[in-house]
Formats: structure tokens, sequence, C-alpha cells
């Protein structure tokens, strides 16, 4: 076995090639290495070293694949020609990793083999659809065409289907525009495929709005009122990501947030509902977040009152502390207490530097900061002193926390970066923007219609929902406590049973927008009994599920979409 160089060392070789060669003296012969040239060819070391990490794509564990591929984007240039040798001539698994690090890299000479492996592979179920979303990456215009082919391929693959519409909506040429509509008139495709050109519509806002007021175009309109949650999720952030740059959403979001019934629509439709300033807005986020319901739709919501200020949620938020709530919910009502101006929501937060539940507590350091009283910061400092000097604190993350916000109002210290406290992302992304969480929903969104929610968990290879095969049910996963995402739906093969170009359980297109039928898909689940070849949870992990990890650990390191790739404003018309 090859001993493999550590990256420290292959990081300074690079660096030092890369430094580009040094003028040569008249009438002296030139030497190349002692010139520091960037060589074509990598030394035999590093030639050695890429073949380790590309053949390491089909074995070892999640950690080691996702090093390795890093690794081999740290090399950069020289790593490709062997990639793309491995994308046409590998094992699937290894063509699969390939394709992923080749859209990592960027390297323009990956283009064309990525476009041959979209038209060309017809039997593996990942390496055409990988090849899609690099060459989304790239925003290859070019690619269109061959992506085109291969759809309309009898052969085409599932998650071909699925990654195409993402790819087009990185794109985003005409032709592009051409082929989502193209596909979307076409119908086929399962519940997934249908919610990934939903999501795809809302990056081009001349088809997914209506040309006179600011909704929907039917094409759109179809997804927000399916029976299905995981269109009407797509088709809403569609809708978000169409608007992302108006600011006249507000009445159309009021009356989808009135009819929704889904946790996984409900959030989306209030941050859409949270780049509106006013405090009625500010009123009906923070009743959401008061009002008994979806722990996880009030935590969301009440996230959203953070940055806002606005005293009209005081009494909303006031109400959550004194009523029984997870800490999590309190903790986020305790932040967005703090930045409000008034004693009461003051002494709410410092009243919670001694509170029972540690995330509170955390909570209400990181709120000590937001205070806008000098009193009450004063009053502040010093009980985060008393209680550090008594080592009173017995969590280790709010111990941290109370030091970071000590260090803060004496002014030490501008950027405090704060520690989670416990397992649930509290603190992280409560001071996120608009477009943050806008994309944070769109990405998990686009993992959702790729992975089918087969991979619960990104630690091990061991965490496989039962029964969640290609070939077998599709697992019901639960809600994940960041976004309140839902995933699985049951049996989802073909076309939802029905025809092609129908559209099963869609209400009929009669402009009703008060309908809200019950949704059919909405109902409790019971997890299904693993496939006839679906391993157990806890079992060793098989080829068949090592690409889908790799593909949500890529994307959860790389996010899909940025924002750049939301829509821009229109041109300015009328006079200057």
């Amino acid at each position: 076995m090859r001993v493999r160089v550590r990256s420290v060392a292959l990081a300074a070789l690079v660096g030092g090639l890369l430094a580009g060669p040094a003028p040569a003296d008249d009438g002296e012969p030139f030497d190349e290495r002692a010139r520091n040239v960037f060589f074509h060819r990598p030394d035999s070391k590093t030639s050695d070293l890429i073949e380790d990490l590309i053949s390491n794509f089909s074995t070892g564990s999640v950690a080691d694949r996702t090093r390795d591929r890093h690794e081999l984007e740290r090399i950069g240039h020289w790593s490709v020609e062997p990639l793309v040798e491995a994308l046409i001539e590998a094992e699937p698994p290894i063509r699969s990793a390939s394709a992923l690090t080749l859209g990592n890299i960027r390297d323009p000479r990956a283009i064309v083999p990525l476009r041959e492996a979209v038209e060309r592979e017809t039997s593996h179920p990942y390496v055409a659809g990988f090849a899609a979303l690099a060459l989304g990456r790239y925003r290859d215009a070019d690619s269109v065409a061959p992506l085109a082919e291969a759809l309309r391929s009898p052969k085409s693959i599932r998650i071909l289907r699925a990654a195409a519409p993402l790819t087009v909506a990185r794109i985003r040429s005409p032709e592009a525009a051409t082929l989502l509509m193209e596909r979307i008139r076409e119908g086929e495709g399962d519940t997934y495929v249908k919610a990934s050109r939903f999501l795809a519509l809302g990056f081009f806002p001349e088809l997914a709005l209506r040309a006179d007021r600011p909704e929907p175009s039917e094409t759109l309109r179809k997804g927000i009122r399916s029976k299905r949650r995981e269109h009407r999720r797509a088709a809403v952030l569609g809708f978000l990501v169409a608007t992302s740059h108006r600011r006249d959403t507000r009445d159309f979001l009021l009356k989808r947030l009135d009819q929704a019934d889904s946790p996984s629509v409900e959030i989306p439709l209030l941050v859409g509902l949270s780049r509106y300033a006013d405090a009625d807005t500010t009123k009906r986020l923070a009743h959401v977040a008061a009002r008994p319901g979806d722990e996880i739709v009030r935590a969301a919501a009440c996230g959203l009152l953070v940055t806002r200020h606005d005293p009209a949620a005081m009494s909303d938020l006031l109400s959550i502390l004194r009523k029984a709530a997870p800490a999590t919910l309190k903790a986020s009502a305790v932040v967005a207490l703090a930045g409000i101006d008034d004693d009461d929501a003051s002494s709410a937060v410092l009243d919670r530097l001694n509170g029972k539940s540690p995330v509170v507590r955390g909570a209400a350091a990181v709120g000590a900061t937001l205070l806008t009283s000098l009193t009450a910061r004063d009053e502040a400092l010093r009980r985060i002193d008393a209680r550090l000097r008594r080592n009173a604190e017995t969590s280790r993350d709010v111990r941290a926390n109370l030091k970071m916000a000590r260090a803060v109002l004496r002014g030490e210290l501008a950027t405090p970066q704060w520690r989670e406290v416990g397992a649930d992302r509290v603190f992280g992304f409560l001071f996120a923007t608009y477009e943050d969480r806008l994309l944070h929903l769109v990405n998990r969104t686009a993992e959702e219609v790729l992975d089918e929610g087969k991979i619960k968990n990104l630690q091990t290879d061991t965490e496989i929902l039962p029964g969640s095969g290609d070939g077998g049910s599709s697992g019901s996963g639960g809600s994940s406590a960041d976004d309140g995402t839902e995933t699985g739906d049951g049996d989802e093969t073909g076309d939802d049973g029905g025809q092609p170009g129908e559209d099963v359980g869609e209400t009929p297109p009669d402009g009703n927008e008060t309908d809200n039928p019950t949704p059919v898909d909405d109902q409790p689940t019971v997890e299904p009994p693993p496939g006839a070849k679906a391993p157990s949870v806890g079992s060793p992990r098989t080829s068949a599920w090592q690409e889908l990890r790799d593909l949500k650990v890529e994307l959860r390191r790389e996010p899909y979409f940025g924002v750049d790739d939301l829509p821009a404003p229109p041109p300015a018309t009328g006079p200057r």
C-alpha cells in the first residue's frame, strides 16, 4: 500500500509550482525546475497520489471518501485528466465521485467529457445525473442540447430527470427555459422529478409569474395548489425565488399561509413574509410563534422575529416564556426580545441568565449583547461576571457564550462566534439574511428531490432508512430540525400512478384560490417494511448507497444555488 503524502506538504508543493516562471537572463540555459515553472505533468509522487485518491472512491468511509475528493480539488489542474479518465472508464462509484469532483474543480477541460457522460450513460442510476449537476456548476449553456437529447431517450434514468431542472436553473439561458417547459408539458416523472421542475421554474421569472400582477403563472400555480406537499413546497419556493427582487407579494403570501396545512409549506411562506418590515407582518409572525401548533413552525416564526426589533411582537414573545414550550423555542424568543427597546423585554432576558434550561441560558448570553439600554447592559455584565466567578455555570457551551458575551459588553470583542448549546442549531441561523434563509430552503429542497430522503444521517455509512432502495418503497422520513422539511411519501414510482402528462391529485385549474383540498399525502405515515433487498438500519453500506451519500455531503459543503443564482431585478424603465 502506498504511503499518502500529507495535504500540508502537497499544498506547499502545488503552491510553489503555481507561482509561475521567473524571467530568464539572456543567454542562459532555461531550467524548468530551478525557475519554478508550472509543469504540464506532475511529478511521479503526485501522480501516484492522484491515482490512489481516485481508486479510494469505491472504498473507505464517508469521511475518507470526502477527504480524498477534497484533496483532489486542492491538487486542481493535475487531477483533471485522471478524473476524466476515471469518469469514462472506471467502475460506477468511481465515475460518480469523479463527476462530483470535476464539478467542484471547475476546469473547462471537464465540460465535454461530462456532456458525453450525460448522453452516454443509460444503465447506472447515478453517473448521468451527477454529470448533469456538475455541468450546472459550470453554467455551460452548450450543455443544454446534449441534456435535452438524453432526457428524450426512453432509457433516461430517474436521477437525471430530477437533476436536469436544477442544471438548467443554474444555466438559465433561453434554451434552458425551453427545455424546462418542454419537460413540464411532457408531464412524466415521479413526485420528486415534478417537484424539481416547479422549484427550477422560479429561476425563470418570465415563466413563473403572471405578467399583469405579482402572482404565479398558471404553470407554477398548478404546483402551489397540488395535493402533493412536495409539489406545494417546491412551487412556493419557486415563487419566492422568482419574486426575490419584488416587494409586492405580501397579500398573496398571506392568502396562501391562511390555507397552508403542512409545516413544509408554512415555513417557506413565513420566510417570504419576513421580508416585509411592517408591524402587521410582525404580529402575524409573532402569533404563529405563540399559538399552539407544530413546534418547528413556531420556532421558525420566532427566529424570523430576531432581527425585526419590533415592539409589536413583545406580548406574544413574553407569553412563550411564561407558558410550557420547547427550550429551543424559548431560546429564540429570548434573543428576539433582547432587540426590543422595552424594560419588560430587557428584564425577561436578564432573568433567563439564571434559567433552568442550558439553551435558554445560552440564548440569554447572546441576547445580553443585543440589549439597547445602557442600564440593562450594565446589569447583564454584572450578572454574567457573578455567574462566572462563582463557577455557577455547569454547561461548557453556555460558559463559553457567557465569556463571549462578557467580552462584547466590555467592548473587547466586536464579532462574537456563538457556540450552539446542545444538538439543535439555534444561534447560527438567527441572524441570517432573507436571501440566506431562502437559499437554505431552496438547497434543502434540491437535496430532497435528488435523494428522496433515503440518506437520513451523513455521519456514518450505516444510517440508511429501511425500504428506501431504488426498486423498493420510499421511506417516510421525519421533519428536519432546522427547516421543517418533510421527506418521504410512501411508494413513489413511475408517473404517480397516472398516465403520461397527467398530474394525479391536482385540483382543476378553475381559478378558485380559496379552494384548499385536504392533501392525501399529509396524513400520518407509518415506516414501511424493508424492501426485499434493502439493508436495515445499522447494516454495512453497499455501493448502492455510497453515491447518494457522497452527493449529499457535497451539496451540504457547497450548496448548489447561491445568491448569484437568484434572478436579477428587471432593468429600469422610463426617463432617467
